[in-house]
């Protein structure tokens, strides 16, 4: 089980970022943010699984300089993060093609060197959050809790999320989205569930999924909830997304029968946690509110001040996992069931014996921090050689 975010990161924008941070705490909120901005983003970088386009000889010099770098090595050798040197074969981001995107690429992270345009169309192409160092300046959402209160002054209908997609990265930005739910594909003769679709889980659509990804890049969709015709509500589904996003290419699989595994209403993506207690169904025809409720907003292994959001996302993943580890027919199962969500196969995924070939430097699993312990490495040799 994966316990980090997977992070390839320039090492001119690790320098420009180190070199960016407030020097001065003025007594303003603008400073305060800045500074509380800066100093999560550097708390997300020593939690991660980085890899860095740089040899370790470099990297231990550039070390000897920076009190900062000095730090990250330090969790490194402790266990606290993984640190991995890929000069040769680092994979970047906009030399990427779809035959080159895998799970562990499109459940990663880009800290980059580009231009904040470019940041954003790749970002929009495959679903995966590419930051540089100006946008890093701005990225408060990403490091709390963006949810809210059913009913609040603030938020009469789920177009309280609007704002983070005017927000970088936007909420929209993901290539896979898992739906967990037990009642919102069930009917009661006040509330069937064609209007638990259309006043609540579709506007949540609307705000999660992107326009399109680039060419040839899949959008995964699949849904745990109980159903009674599985047939006729997978079309309802089906017909739900390609309305409101004709331009994605997508394939949708829905699963019933499995309330045993889940409890909890959660929506995931490769990016995101959004939980609501009550579940998805809080409003209705009319637009009231069925019962009080919460909604939170997280980014999972981003965020470091919410303590139950990477062990709940985690949680979430297992569950479903059991589910298709015991999948043995279609009775109660529509859609693409053999191929595991590409959130699952990449956390749940378990160590592979390690590479014949000659592995690279990775430091991240050594608990005695007198010794350095190499473990495994990724095959990014298909990637071919970085920029000089």
């Amino acid at each position: 089980m994966k316990r980090r975010r997977r992070v390839y990161c320039e090492y001119r924008f690790l320098r420009d970022f180190l070199s960016s941070r407030p020097d001065i705490l003025e007594p303003s909120d603008d400073s305060i943010s800045l500074m509380d901005n800066w100093v999560s983003m550097y708390s997300f970088i020593c939690k991660s699984d980085l890899v860095i386009d740089i040899s370790t000889a470099e990297f231990q010099a550039e070390r000897e300089k920076s009190p900062w770098l000095a730090m990250l090595w330090k969790k490194a050798v402790g266990g606290e993060c993984g640190l991995q040197f890929e000069k040769e074969a680092f994979p970047k981001i906009e030399e990427l093609r779809v035959r080159d995107t895998d799970n562990e690429i499109l459940n990663a992270v880009f800290l980059a060197d580009l231009q904040t345009s470019e940041c954003k169309r790749l970002s929009e192409l495959f679903g995966v959050i590419v930051i540089n160092v100006e946008l890093s300046k701005n990225c408060f959402h990403l490091f709390g809790d963006n949810g809210t209160a059913f009913p609040s002054e603030h938020a009469e209908s789920w177009d309280f999320m609007t704002p983070l997609l005017g927000l970088f990265p936007p909420i929209n930005v993901c290539n896979t989205m898992m739906i967990v739910d037990n009642y919102i594909l069930t009917s009661t003769r006040k509330f069937p569930y064609e209007d638990k679709v259309k006043y609540n889980l579709r506007p949540i659509m609307d705000h999660l999924l992107p326009q399109s990804l680039t060419p040839g890049e899949v959008f995964q969709i699949v849904i745990f909830s109980e159903c009674y015709n599985l047939d006729e509500q997978y079309a309802f589904i089906k017909s739900t997304i390609s309305k409101i996003r004709p331009k994605l290419q997508f394939a949708l699989t829905i699963f019933s029968n499995c309330r045993r595994a889940f409890h909890d209403r959660s929506i995931v993506t490769n990016n995101l946690w959004l939980s609501c207690g009550h579940g998805f169904d809080v409003f209705k025809r009319n637009g009231t509110v069925r019962k009080s409720t919460n909604v939170s907003i997280v980014f999972p292994f981003v965020q470091s001040h919410i303590a139950w959001a990477d062990n709940s996302f985690l949680n979430l993943l297992i569950d479903a996992q059991s589910v298709y580890s015991r999948l043995n027919d279609n009775t109660n199962s529509r859609g693409n069931v053999d191929k595991l969500n590409r959130i699952c196969a990449y956390y749940c995924e378990e160590k592979r014996p390690q590479a014949t070939r000659k592995p690279a430097f990775v430091l991240g699993d050594a608990k005695d921090v007198a010794g350095i312990k190499i473990v495994g490495k990724i095959d990014l040799s298909r990637f071919g050689s970085g920029r000089r």
